[in-house]
């Protein structure tokens, strides 16, 4: 095993892939408690689900560096967070595209139409959820 440098640990927030993530998380924020206000679906318990899963996705890539480093695997933490920052770009884009904003169409029909179709749901108050069918 390896040292962790606690120094190194300490600068963390300096680390590029991390801010991307932290200012990503933001914009995620934003676009998701816009989408609850445009479909008046804003609710205490889905905003502070959601914003409990964004500050972990903050603290978890932030936590498991050392963790990564110690196991020798220090190289594969880049890729780890990459693919976290991913996660939460995919979610502003899903946010974006139910919010009926400008979307590069070519992209746009690869994401999931659950969040798109959302915005269908909220205007039709006879839909019924599948939780809601006998």
């Amino acid at each position: 095993m390896r040292t962790v440098d606690f120094i190194q640990i300490a600068t963390l927030y300096n680390d590029p892939i991390i801010k991307a993530i932290f200012y990503a998380v933001i914009i995620d924020i934003i676009t998701g408690i816009s989408k609850a206000v445009v479909f008046h679906k804003l609710n205490s318990t889905v905003s502070t689900r959601g914003i409990t899963k964004n500050i972990m996705l903050v603290i978890v890539p932030a936590i498991s560096q050392p963790i990564f480093i110690a196991m020798g695997a220090g190289n594969y933490w880049g890729v780890f967070t990459a693919f976290i920052l991913g996660t939460v770009v995919l979610s502003i884009s899903e946010n974006w595209i139910a919010l009926d904003l400008p979307f590069p169409p070519q992209i746009k029909k690869y994401i999931d139409n659950e969040k798109i179709n959302a915005k269908k749901y909220s205007q039709n108050p006879d839909h019924i959820d599948d939780k809601e069918k006998p």
